[in-house]
């Protein structure tokens, strides 16, 4: 499993001064140097190196991947089509990219300038890695100037070895790593933390184990997207395993369809408030915990449960005696079937208050359930569900909620379909939202129209009504459109409701390709209010450009213009989650800003994917090189003797589908093999006469990542006795 897969890339931050903030950077990159020591090997003994050395001074080309036609077809056929060997180069690609902005506003002037690059490279045999790096030049406004700062990342993925195992790592600021086994999403979600520091993954799939580490300083970016890394001082280690039954091997620990997990952790608590890009966070609690999981899969149902033992002292209290710690339980059940086109998904869950993990806090201080149903036909799909959820502890405060909601969606046609929603919910508060929908698609646009009421307490809260059109333009245009009416009430209770307020909201996104070199977007968005003196005005306008100026080069303008006439937002607020909800005016002045921004970027990208020759190839699997000489064993000894002669432009085959010939040397190889056992054999048909193999049969080999395979083949003269099978 990749990192990626894993909720974390690679990174790191170099900070501006002192010793100890290189101290990282440095120990991650020794580590990282190391990394393809461990490898027993190196890619010498593979790829297109290992093809133009074996074949340099011979007169012939090098192996170029040429199956044999009247070989029987293989259940890998398709993905050798579809990946094939690529003589040019395997995967890569770089970007590099130069911004500056600047804007004017209300509250003074501000500019910024940054760099960064990224860049990614497969490898045949040591998996693939990338680089992820920027650096912020300058950060300042009328009353704050930022520091420069650096950070980088790096990721290696799927590096192979020996015996099964493959090793993915990571380096700099990076998400903590977390169990590997959930079949199914979950309800409760435990968040990996943002840290600088390093991880690293072992996993065996053919025994179906998988190996975790990872360790580091939780923290935050500074700014969005650049700038240098900012330490909390909580430091964080975790470590796990997981099990997964019915590997290739069949030596796996568990049963097939079953899957274990556990990932112990431990935080050492924060020393500093962070003030970020988002706001301020709070200082970290040290904590310790304990994630398990427990899975189980068939080919129509699926099961799993996971409970999360944490202690943690409160946030309040950091340095507290570990006598003060309290253990907190959390525990949760999640489990799906589905045939026939029709699926039942449900879980429960029982959460303590001030659940913790790696010192940020999990949602706690609930226990309720859920159940959803869903039916999908050819032309018509429906969906229902049913929840609850309550406070475990009142006196700690929460919500309790009970949600009930149905929707549908038909296909009138092929260019016509409609939709709708029903939704009610109690509790603390009570709701109901009703919503329907067209999508239209003419031969000259996409439409969807959408309508829609919801009501609070018991009362009409919200009329909303919407269309959305992609217009079909001939030529390099393109142009999209919305409009949406609504009147809401200004707030509602049980006791009071106040006027209501209506607004128009108008928008649009357009462009073209001018020529081959010039792309221009321009997007435009209003809100007008229609009979409410105090709803804001809200206008935002904004034009991009790019101009390629060479192969790979571009450079890049944006222009943007906004403006609210200030007085009270139009702000929404729904007790139901992802729905609109009832206004609520909130009062805050103006604001203009003009921005601009300039970039310079390159982009690079050559290669293309591959899959090694042989049967059981996988793109992440490693590969070796099969390599030897067919000779004329003249005394029968089995051995290559000075005197002897060697076989040229003899074939040999591999797995009875790829085949080459033997050189003027004799000599052959198969330089691009996946790791594992192959069949080897020569075709004695192409040995002259009369020399043949004393053995037809096909011989075994088995490659190891980064290694080459020898097998010599000694023809024999045939002699009275040693006739074939089929002549007896």
């Amino acid at each position: 499993m990749s990192l990626a897969r894993m909720g974390g890339g690679w990174g790191g931050a170099v900070r501006s001064s002192g010793v100890k903030q290189w101290a990282w950077p440095a120990l991650m990159l020794g580590l990282w140097g190391a990394m393809p020591a461990l490898a027993a090997g190196t890619d010498t003994g593979a790829g297109q190196a290992a093809a133009a050395r074996a074949t340099a001074g011979t007169g012939i080309a090098p192996y170029a991947d040429r199956v044999m036609l009247d070989a029987a077809p293989r259940w890998d056929d398709e993905a050798q089509d579809a990946a094939p060997y690529d003589a040019a180069g395997l995967p890569r690609s770089l970007r590099f990219e130069a911004r500056t902005a600047r804007s004017n506003s209300d509250f003074g002037p501000t500019r910024s300038g940054s760099v960064s690059v990224r860049g990614g490279w497969d490898t045949l045999n040591h998996g693939s890695f990338s680089i992820d790096g920027s650096a912020r030049l300058w950060d300042e406004s009328a009353t704050v100037r930022e520091r420069g700062g650096v950070s980088f990342s790096l990721q290696q993925r799927g590096m192979p070895f020996s015996g099964g195992w493959s090793a993915s790592n990571a380096l700099g600021v990076i998400q903590t790593l977390n169990p590997v086994s959930p079949l199914l999403p979950s309800a409760v979600l435990v968040p990996s933390r943002l840290i600088q520091g390093v991880a690293t993954q072992w996993q065996h799939e053919g025994q179906g184990l998988t190996l975790q580490f990872s360790a580091g300083e939780t923290g935050s970016y500074r700014s969005v997207g650049q700038g240098a890394f900012q330490g909390s001082g909580n430091g964080v280690m975790g470590w796990g395993l997981a099990l997964k039954g019915g590997g290739r091997s069949g030596a796996t620990l568990l049963p097939a369809g079953w899957r274990y997990s556990a990932w112990g952790s431990r935080a050492t608590g924060g020393t500093t408030t962070l003030n970020t890009a988002w706001g301020v966070m709070p200082r970290e609690p040290a904590s310790m915990g304990v994630l398990q999981s427990l899975g189980w899969a068939s080919a129509g149902a699926q099961a799993q449960g996971q409970w999360l033992l944490s202690r943690s002292a409160d946030s309040g209290a950091l340095g507290a005696a570990a006598a003060s710690r309290q253990a907190r339980l959390g525990l949760w059940l999640d489990a799906a079937s589905a045939a026939g086109g029709l699926a039942h998904r449900w879980g429960v869950h029982r959460l303590e208050p001030d659940l913790s993990w790696q010192g940020g806090a999990v949602s706690g201080n609930a226990v309720g359930g859920y159940y959803r149903w869903s039916r999908s036909g050819l032309r018509t799909q429906w969906d229902a569900q049913l929840g609850s959820s309550r406070p475990l502890d009142a006196a700690r405060g929460g919500i309790s909620v009970q949600q009930a909601g149905l929707s549908v969606r038909h296909a009138l046609s092929s260019q016509l379909g409609v939709g709708g929603l029903l939704q009610f919910m109690g509790g603390t508060r009570t709701a109901m939202q009703l919503t329907g929908y067209l999508d239209a698609h003419p031969s000259w646009a996409d439409v969807r129209l959408q309508s829609g009421a919801e009501t609070t307490s018991g009362q009409l809260a919200l009329v909303h009504v919407a269309s959305d059109q992609a217009w079909r333009l001939p030529g390099d245009w393109r142009l999209s459109s919305s409009q949406a009416w609504s009147t809401s009430r200004r707030s509602v209770s049980s006791s009071a409701v106040s006027g209501w307020a209506r607004s128009l909201e108008l928008g649009a996104a357009g462009g073209t390709d001018v020529g081959a070199s010039v792309t221009v977007d321009v997007s435009a968005r209003a809100s007008l209010p229609l009979a409410d003196a105090e709803r804001a005005r809200l206008y935002q306008l904004s034009v991009n450009g790019q101009w390629h100026v060479a192969p790979g080069w571009s450079v890049g303008l944006s222009l943007a213009r906004s403006h609210s006439s200030g007085l009270a937002a139009p702000e929404l607020a729904s007790p139901l989650p992802s729905l609109p909800g009832s206004y609520v005016p909130a009062s805050y002045a103006g604001h203009s800003a003009r921005d601009v921004w300039l970039s310079l970027r390159y982009d690079f990208q050559a290669g293309m994917a591959s899959l090694p020759l042989g049967a059981g190839a996988r793109a992440d699997g490693g590969s070796g090189a099969v390599e030897g000489v067919v000779f004329f064993d003249d005394n029968g000894n089995g051995r290559l003797d000075a005197r002897e002669g060697r076989a040229a432009d003899i074939t040999v085959v591999l797995d009875g589908r790829y085949s080459i010939r033997t050189d003027a040397q004799g000599h052959y190889e198969f330089p691009f093999v996946a790791s594992g056992t192959h069949s080897l054999q020569v075709a004695s048909d192409t040995l002259p006469l009369p020399w043949a193999m004393p053995n037809p049969d096909a011989v075994t080999v088995v490659v190891q990542p980064r290694d080459s395979a020898r097998q010599d083949f000694a023809a024999q003269r045939e002699r009275a006795g040693a006739l074939s099978p089929g002549w007896r």
